[in-house]
Parts: structure tokens; C-alpha cells; sequence
């Protein structure tokens, strides 16, 4: 074979052996891009799945008092869900209201809810809004209400241990009786809260004048 019929037959190999490294190289990418787009189908299918199940939710929590007021709401997903004057408290003949313990309320809208003795320990209510809302007697322990908006809620009676309140708006709020102890209050806004000498403050928590009365 004479040098140019070796270099003619390298340079055929080094084309095939370049030609199969494009083919598989191509095919990575498609399945790498093939992937990413199934990845995303799924993405889209779960979200629209946890929509669905928030709509689910939101109707439950609007028909819980025509359906008897028995069923939990414990762990509800309602984030952002439009819950104004609401109506969870305990009934005729109830002694709780709806147990919502655990539940996402962030920036759901409760404004005018009846919230009375209503369950809502660990609730997360970051950024929610609970104007003129009643939560008197309600489980707040632990609940998570940083940015809330409690402008004229009645929380007569509302166990707010270890609550979470920082940078809250209680403008108005009744805080008559309501247990307070150990909560995390620093930034709350409490001009206008209602209190008196029973009211049980957290501990070093140096109550704003005006507040007790």
C-alpha cells in the first residue's frame, strides 16, 4: 500500500470514528433535552396538581359550617386563598372551632373570619389577613403571624404562646385575657391593642405604653 492509499485510508477511519462521536454526542443531547423537557411536563403536572388540591381545600373551608363542622382541616394548604368572613368557629352546640393546626394561611385573606376557639396551632398566617377577625379563645400556639395584619382582632381569651408576631399590625387588637408568654414580639405593631392587668405578657417583653389599660 503506498503512503497515499494509507493516508486516504486514515483519514476515511478518523472520519467514520468523528462522524460516530457527532451521532452519539447528538443523541446525548437530545436525551439530556429529552429529559429536561419531561422533567419540566412533571414540573407543570405537580403544580397543577397542588392548585387543584388548594381549590380543594379553599372549598372545604368555605362550606365547613354548612357540612356540619366536623371535618379537619388540620395541614390545609390555603396560601393566598380568599377566606373573607369565613365562618370556623365552633357553633351551636360546638365547643371548638375548625382545627386548622398546622395549615399554610400565608397571605391568605381571613378578614372578618370567626375564628372563635378555633385550632391554629403551628399555623403558618405569615403575611395573612385577618382584620376585624374573631379569634377569641383560638390555639395560636406557635402559630407563625410575622407581617400579619391583626388591625381590630379580637383576641379575648387566644392562647398565643410561643407565637411568632414579629413585625405584626395588632392596630385595635382586644388582647383582653390572651396568653402571651414566651411569644416572639419584637417589631409587633401594637398601637391600640387592648389589654388589661390579667393579660399575660412574654417573658421581658416590655409592653407598650398605652396598651394595658
Amino acid at each position: 500500500m503506498t503512503p497515499e492509499q494509507q493516508f486516504e485510508l486514515i483519514k476515511d477511519i478518523t472520519l467514520v470514528i468523528l462522524g460516530a462521536l457527532l451521532a452519539l454526542g447528538s443523541g446525548l443531547i437530545l436525551y439530556w433535552l429529552e429529559g429536561k423537557r419531561e422533567r419540566r411536563r412533571w414540573q407543570l403536572e405537580e403544580e397543577r396538581e397542588r392548585e387543584r388540591e388548594r381549590k380543594g381545600w379553599q372549598e372545604k373551608v368555605l362550606n365547613w359550617a354548612a357540612t356540619g363542622r366536623k371535618e379537619s382541616l388540620r395541614r390545609a394548604d390555603l396560601r393566598e386563598a380568599d377566606l373573607r368572613g369565613v365562618d370556623l368557629g365552633p357553633g351551636e352546640g360546638k365547643e371548638d372551632g375548625a382545627d386548622l393546626s398546622y395549615a399554610d394561611l400565608s397571605k391568605a385573606d381571613l378578614s372578618h373570619a370567626n375564628l372563635q376557639r378555633a385550632h391554629l396551632e403551628g399555623a403558618n398566617l405569615q403575611r395573612a389577613i385577618l382584620a376585624f377577625a374573631n379569634l377569641q379563645g383560638a390555639d395560636l400556639r406557635s402559630a407563625k403571624l410575622q407581617r400579619a395584619i391583626l388591625v381590630g382582632v379580637i383576641l379575648r381569651g387566644a392562647d398565643l404562646r410561643h407565637a411568632k408576631l414579629q413585625r405584626a399590625i395588632l392596630d385595635g387588637a382586644k388582647l383582653q385575657g390572651a396568653n402571651l408568654k414566651y411569644a416572639k414580639l419584637e417589631g409587633a405593631g401594637l398601637k391600640g391593642a387592648k389589654a388589661n392587668k390579667y393579660t399575660i405578657w412574654p417573658e421581658g417583653f416590655e409592653v407598650p405604653e398605652g396598651v394595658v389599660r
